[in-house]
């Protein structure tokens, strides 16, 4: 009896264990994980003032000494990104002084009746406007300041005023982004009105100013 009790015992054993070993095996093959990956890309910002159109001389349209002409120039900024404008005056833009001049208007050197150059200058009244273009363009705010082209009225003190300024053509304007057909390109444009006087001297004057297109900080 003890003998077959012995082998009874290890037969069951032997069934347990197989049986423990079955349920091990199926508790591995449906046991299941996952685990994800995100891939990012960076695609930086490209901006490029790629092309500008040079501006035609204008006579000024004057009725005994006294007259107001328009110019306009025409920039084309090229960008995946939003982005921002601004304008500054070079040191070649001249005062009524013949200084410096930090605001971008219209001026000449004065002469004297020999044709002679002087170091004082003829100095215009000199207003802006700006319209933003392109066929799907979008803006944050407004597609123009100081009145736009057809009746500039922006101050050339204004102009120049920095990024997020009062009164400022950004603050205007705010971020300007180009559509989905419009591969990058927008278009910046500037019209400067000159108003002269009696006392203005008969000649060619000039002024210059600088575009600064910067990308919006959201999307560096």
């Amino acid at each position: 009896m003890k003998r077959n009790f012995k082998k009874n015992f290890k037969n069951v054993m032997a069934i347990v264990a197989a049986l423990g070993m079955i349920c091990m095996a199926g508790q591995v093959m449906a046991a299941g994980d996952t685990d994800d990956v995100i891939f990012t890309l960076d695609n930086p910002p490209y901006l490029a003032i790629t092309d500008i159109s040079d501006p035609a001389t204008v006579a000024l349209n004057t009725t005994d000494g006294v007259g107001t002409s328009q110019v306009t120039a025409m920039w084309t900024v090229t960008s995946n990104s939003g982005y921002d404008i601004n304008f500054t005056s070079p040191a070649s833009n001249l005062k009524a002084d013949g200084q410096s001049n930090t605001s971008p208007e219209f001026f000449k050197l004065d002469q004297d009746a020999a044709g002679n150059d002087l170091t004082s200058c003829d100095v215009l009244a000199t207003e802006y406007g700006i319209e933003i273009g392109g066929s799907n363009v979008s803006t944050e705010t407004a597609a123009i300041w100081g009145g736009g082209n057809a009746a500039p009225a922006g101050t050339s003190a204004n102009l120049i005023l920095a990024l997020q300024a009062t009164n400022s053509p950004d603050l205007a304007i705010g971020n300007i982004l180009a559509g989905d057909d419009d591969f990058g390109a927008t278009f910046v444009q500037l019209t400067a009105e000159g108003t002269s006087t009696i006392n203005d001297q008969a000649g060619d004057y000039t002024v210059s100013v600088v575009l600064t297109a910067t990308t919006d900080s959201d999307w560096d």
